[in-house]
């Protein structure tokens, strides 16, 4: 975890959560709404790269290199996609980069969307997932939250191993296809917003991070497609 990169972050994240209060999204116990907007905002562009916002919800963009997906139709969406559909109707190599934000929690087969990922990203692009982190309340109370995901949930990838004698496994691993191609970058830890995080030295916060409940509030997963 860098420590200037978190202030800085989290500075940031706050400025663009006030914007959001304006939208009547306010802040929950010190927890940052989790909105791709958050990430991104409405207006961003993406430089031109073709970006699947795979359930998009509210927080939709208007850029044309932009594909907004939901389970349901609503204002901005371009594709609805159930949450039980397996297969995506894209075809292979079609983005730059995709994004599922607080999505893969939801789906009864979030394991087989996120190998369709890696069949629709192109070779360099970019796969970046969210999602509440096994330490938080949230990941185990909210009635829709059917998954819960860290960093051994994406065992099998090229840069994600799975440590012991498990046959089945060591099975499943040769025959993941273009999810095997992915390499994990970056892990992205959000902790929630108060005066002692913000405050707390580094060593303390990775310590607090790793070890006591309800510090983390979003985990951030990015991937890049390899040959």
């Amino acid at each position: 975890m860098n420590y200037l990169r978190l202030l800085k972050d989290n500075y940031k994240t706050w400025k663009l959560a006030k914007e959001l209060e304006k939208r009547g999204k306010p802040l929950w116990r010190g927890m940052l709404p989790s909105s791709t907007y958050l990430k991104y905002p409405p207006y961003h562009s993406f430089n031109g790269k073709k970006v699947l916002n795979f359930g998009s919800g509210e927080a939709v963009y208007v850029a044309p290199n932009v594909v907004n997906t939901d389970c349901i139709p609503g204002k901005g969406v371009n594709i609805v996609i159930l949450a039980s559909e397996i297969r995506l109707p894209f075809a292979d190599n079609t983005f730059d980069h995709i994004i599922a934000n607080h999505v893969m929690e939801h789906l009864p087969n979030w394991f087989e969307t996120m190998k369709e990922f890696a069949r629709v990203c192109k070779v360099g692009g970019m796969i970046e997932i969210w999602f509440p982190p096994v330490s938080s309340d949230t990941a185990f109370t909210y009635r829709d939250h059917l998954n819960r995901l860290g960093q051994e949930s994406f065992a099998g990838c090229n840069s994600v191993s799975r440590p012991g004698s498990n046959i089945l496994a060591a099975k499943e691993f040769k025959e993941l296809g273009e999810f095997g191609k992915l390499v994990l970058v970056e892990r992205y830890r959000r902790t929630i917003v108060t005066w002692w995080t913000m405050l707390a030295p580094e060593s303390l916060l990775e310590w607090m991070c790793e070890h006591l409940r309800n510090i983390v509030s979003e985990e951030g997963y990015k991937f890049i497609k390899g040959e």
